[in-house]
């Protein structure tokens, strides 16, 4: 089960991304993954996971590291997922929120240690009003009786966030998803364009009634969404570039009529 939905589940809300964060280390270590100890340095945009006596590590002796690639995409994964929805859950409670919204871009294995240790990069969020949305599609999905058509909405309108909010576009500027996109490509933005047009189009058959939705199918879809969108935090547009693109934008017919 996803930690968060647990902890909404039995209304217990972390207070900081310390508390959240030791909660999810007591959370897998209860799962038999392992001791899991966390640690996180804001002031060097770092996060040390420490996992002692992994279950994938058993019986390996001298080749305790072999499985920790496995290890960084799930730590990466479930760390980012879990301050991604936790800060929006937090700042709609009563409670007052942090002043950061981390995300998580990057983990390392550090080798040189006979446990298996990561350090995961958090950096700012970059584009809040995409991964709001982001959230709000995730969250359908996870409800006691989940909404399929909206967690897919809710993962459509995140995708065209993507690709507006980093050159200032905002919901009231109708634009063509696949122009822009091509936009992007003109100007070599290291984007996996296929993707992200298979993707749209998909999201736009469910929602049109072209493709029918089950559980499987949203699940994919939504994996795949932020997987896109993890994509555009990691890329660092200079100012020049945007400039450059805000101003030719017309020329490549985006806007819609």
């Amino acid at each position: 089960m996803n930690f968060i939905k647990y902890l909404k589940n039995n209304d217990k809300i972390p207070l900081n991304y310390d508390a959240l964060l030791t909660f999810w280390s007591i959370f897998d270590s209860s799962a038999d993954m392992g001791l899991v100890t966390v640690n996180l340095e804001e002031s060097t945009e770092k996060i040390n996971v420490e996992i002692e006596n992994s279950f994938l590590a058993k019986g390996y002796n001298e080749e305790i590291h072999r499985h920790c690639p496995f290890f960084e995409g799930y730590i990466l994964g479930v760390i980012d997922g879990a301050m991604c929805q936790w800060i929006r859950w937090i700042s709609d409670s009563f409670f007052k929120s942090p002043l950061n919204k981390w995300q998580a871009i990057d983990v390392k294995e550090n080798q040189n240690y006979q446990n298996c240790t990561f350090t995961v990069t958090i950096m700012k969020e970059k584009y809040q009003k995409t991964r709001d949305s982001l959230v709000e599609s995730i969250e359908e999905f996870q409800k006691v009786k989940p909404n399929y058509e909206e967690a897919n909405k809710m993962a459509r309108i995140a995708l065209e966030c993507a690709v507006k909010e980093p050159i200032g576009l905002t919901d009231a500027d109708a634009v063509s998803f696949t122009r822009l996109i091509k936009t992007y490509q003109k100007f070599e933005v290291p984007l996996s364009y296929p993707k992200w047009i298979s993707l749209y189009d998909l999201l736009s058959g469910v929602l049109h009634g072209r493709i029918s939705i089950d559980e499987n199918t949203i699940l994919e879809n939504l994996t795949e969404t932020k997987k896109l969108i993890d994509e555009w935090s990691r890329i660092s547009l200079s100012d020049e570039k945007v400039k450059e693109i805000v101003e030719k934008k017309g020329d490549y017919g985006i806007f819609r009529k």
